[in-house]
């Protein structure tokens, strides 16, 4: 309650690279965020662009605000990211839903 928009917008995208990790798509230490993109992207199911990663990298080394379109594209992307995990590991979607948030 006490974290400003953006801290609240870092902590969704948290949540989305930890999708990432259940679909076993871990970032490599030594990874930029958008190394990493582009080394998945190629990997993943659907039409998922993973353009969160953008809107995290704009507010992480670009001192943006957070604002209602990086909202729409986090979220999106959440939903879409939960889809794959459904489809691909049933166990490791209700893992994830009661255990990994």
């Amino acid at each position: 309650s006490r974290m400003d928009g953006n801290g609240i917008y870092l902590f969704e995208v948290k949540k989305n690279l930890k999708l990432l990790s259940c679909l076993k798509f871990d970032r490599k230490e030594t990874e930029t965020v958008s190394e990493y993109r582009s080394r998945i992207l190629p990997e993943l199911s659907g039409n998922m662009q993973l353009q969160f990663m953008e809107g995290y990298e704009s507010i992480l080394y670009g001192n943006k605000e957070e604002n209602a379109e990086i909202w729409k594209v986090l979220l999106e992307e959440q939903r879409g990211l939960l889809g794959i995990l459904k489809e691909k590991s049933r166990f490791r979607y209700y893992v994830y839903k009661f255990f990994g948030r």
